[in-house]
C-alpha cells in the first residue's frame, strides 16, 4: 500500500504561520484601551528608528504660567521660586547618602556630612499655578506629630513596582526617619507573592476580579476586589526579618450578611465577626504581631477590596501603599466607580498621589502620546475629585532599552513619551518627577542591567535597582520638605 506524502501539508503550515506572525506587525496599538505587544519578525532587518527623538534636556523645575495670577500672588511666587532656586544652588554640595539622611537626630546626621553620594539629583517638577504642588504632602508630614494622623503616599503603576519594587525602599527610608510601619495595602492574592521581599504572603480560596481583565465591573482605587471560591478561604502574612512589623489589621469589604473571621498570631486567636455593610467599610483588628492568618467563613454575599497592614490607626508616622496594576497603562482609573472611589477615599485618604506609568505604552512605532496624554488628563481629572486633598505626582516613564544598530540602546520612543507625560503634568498643574534622569539618563536601563540592576528584558528593574531609584526619590522628598519648612519656618 502506497504511503501518502504528508510533505506539503508541513510546508503549508511552515508559512501559514510565518505569514501570520508577519501580519502580527500590523496590530493596533491598543484594544479596548489595553497597549498590545508587537511582534516584529523582522525587527533586525527595519532601518534604525528615527534618531532625532532623544533627550531634549527640559527641565523647568518651576513651569506653569501664572499669567492669571494677581500682581501680589505673582511677587509672592516670585520669591518662592528665588527660594526654591537659592536651595538648589546649596544643594550642589555633594549630599550624604539616603541610608545616612534617614533620621532625624541631628547630631546622629552631623557625622554623616561627609559622606559621598554619586547617584542623580533629580527635584520635583512644579507645574501647579501656586508651585506649592506638594502643599498638601509637606503639612502632613509636620503636623504628623501633633495630630497623629500619618502622611498617607500611594502609588499607582503597573509592573515595573510590582511586588512592592522600589516602593520597598521608598517605605523603608520614610519610616526610618519619620516613624511609622508595616507594608500598608496588601492584595489578597497576587502572582507575584513569592517573590515580594518585606513580607511574605499566602492565600487560598479567593477569587480576583482585576479591573484591567473585567472593566465593566465597579472598583474604587484598588483597581481589585475579591470574592470567595467557596464558604471559606484564608490569608497568611508575616513580616520579614529586617521589617518594621504592623500592629494592625484593617479589612476593607462589603456583604450582605456578617462574615466570621479567625484572627491567630504567634501569641493568641480571636474571632471577630464583621458586620453587613451595603457601603463599603473598613473594619480594623488591632493587637496583633507582625505574623498573622486570617480565617473567613460564611462569605456568600462579601465583597474584599484588600487589607492594610498598618503600625496603628493613629501613628503619626509614614504609611507608603503599593496598587501596581499588571499591564495598565494607567487609563483604566478613569473607570474608577466615582460613590464606591469616593466611598474609600473616605475610609482610606491620600496626602499624595504617585502614578507610575508608561512602560504598556511605550512602542517603538509611536512617536505622538498625545492620545495617551489626553486619556491620562481625564484620570487626573477624576483623581483629583475623588483626593481634592490629594497632591498628584506623575512619575515620568523609566529608561527601556532595545537592539539598534547591533547594542542595546535606550528606545527613541521613550523621548517621546517622557516629554509628553512632563507636557501632561504642565497642562494639569500637577508635579513632575523625572523617572528617566532618576535612573541616569540615556542608556541607564543598559547599565542597570550589566549592573544586575534590572532583568534582561531591558524593561523592569530588580530589587537592587528600585533600592537604588527610591534612594534618588527619597533625596528629591528631602530636598523639597527643605523648602516647604523655609517657606513656613
Amino acid at each position: 500500500m502506497k504511503r501518502r506524502n504528508y510533505t506539503w501539508y508541513l510546508w503549508g503550515m511552515l508559512l501559514s504561520c510565518a505569514g501570520i506572525t508577519l501580519l502580527l506587525y500590523w496590530l493596533p496599538e491598543e484594544v479596548l484601551g489595553i497597549p498590545l505587544q508587537k511582534v516584529d519578525l523582522l525587527s533586525e532587518l527595519r532601518p534604525s528608528e528615527d534618531e532625532t527623538l532623544t533627550d531634549d534636556n527640559l527641565n523647568p523645575i518651576r513651569g506653569q504660567s501664572v499669567s492669571n495670577s494677581t500682581d501680589t500672588e505673582k511677587e509672592e511666587i516670585a520669591k518662592r521660586d528665588a527660594l526654591y532656586e537659592d536651595l538648589r544652588r546649596a544643594d550642589a554640595v555633594t549630599r550624604p547618602s539616603p541610608e545616612e539622611q534617614s533620621t532625624e537626630d541631628p547630631t546622629e546626621a552631623a557625622k554623616n556630612q561627609t559622606a559621598e553620594n554619586t547617584q542623580p539629583k533629580v527635584y520635583f517638577e512644579d507645574f501647579s499655578s501656586s508651585h506649592l504642588g506638594l502643599l498638601n504632602t509637606y503639612k502632613a508630614l509636620a503636623s504628623r506629630k501633633a495630630t497623629q494622623n500619618p502622611l498617607r503616599i500611594a502609588f499607582m503603576g503597573d509592573s515595573f513596582i510590582e511586588a512592592d519594587i522600589f516602593t520597598l525602599d521608598v517605605r523603608r527610608l520614610l519610616q526610618k526617619r519619620y516613624g511609622g510601619g508595616g507594608p500598608g495595602w496588601m492584595p489578597f492574592t497576587s502572582e507575584v507573592a513569592g517573590y515580594r521581599q518585606g513580607v511574605s504572603h499566602t492565600f487560598s480560596g479567593w477569587k480576583d476580579h482585576f479591573i484591567v481583565r473585567q472593566t465593566s465591573d465597579q472598583y474604587p482605587l484598588t483597581g481589585h476586589y475579591y470574592t470567595s471560591e467557596g464558604n471559606n478561604a484564608t490569608l497568611h502574612y508575616q513580616v520579614a526579618k529586617g521589617y518594621t512589623p504592623w500592629n494592625c489589621a484593617i479589612l476593607y469589604y462589603t456583604a450582605s450578611q456578617e462574615v466570621q473571621v479567625e484572627v491567630s498570631d504567634s501569641d493568641t486567636i480571636k474571632r471577630v465577626t464583621l458586620p453587613p455593610s451595603s457601603r463599603l467599610r473598613s473594619y480594623p483588628i488591632e493587637q496583633i504581631r507582625g505574623d498573622v492568618t486570617l480565617s473567613f467563613t460564611n462569605l456568600s454575599g462579601a465583597k474584599f477590596y484588600g487589607l492594610a497592614l498598618d503600625k496603628g490607626r493613629s501613628s503619626g508616622g509614614v504609611i507608603v501603599d503599593n496598587y501596581s496594576h499588571r499591564g495598565s497603562s494607567g487609563i483604566h482609573l478613569a473607570q474608577i466607580e466615582s460613590s464606591l472611589g469616593s466611598e474609600f477615599a473616605g475610609l482610606r485618604p491620600y496626602n499624595m498621589i504617585v502614578l507610575q506609568y508608561g512602560l504598556n505604552v511605550a512602542s517603538p512605532k509611536t512617536k505622538d502620546y498625545s492620545g495617551y496624554t489626553k486619556q491620562m488628563k481625564k484620570v487626573i481629572e477624576h483623581l483629583q475629585k475623588l483626593y481634592p486633598r490629594a497632591d498628584i505626582v506623575i512619575m515620568g516613564v523609566s529608561d527601556r532599552a532595545k537592539k539598534r544598530d547591533g547594542a542595546m540602546h535606550t528606545m527613541p520612543a521613550i523621548y517621546a513619551l517622557r516629554k509628553a507625560q512632563r507636557q501632561l503634568a504642565h497642562d494639569t498643574g500637577v508635579v513632575f518627577w523625572d523617572t528617566f534622569q532618576a535612573m541616569g539618563g540615556e542608556d541607564a536601563m543598559v547599565r542597570y542591567t550589566q549592573g544586575g540592576l534590572a532583568a534582561k528584558d531591558y524593561t523592569h528593574m530588580s530589587f537592587k535597582g528600585g533600592k537604588r531609584l527610591a534612594e534618588v526619590f527619597f533625596n528629591s522628598f528631602l530636598f523639597e520638605e527643605q523648602y516647604y519648612q523655609r517657606l513656613n519656618p
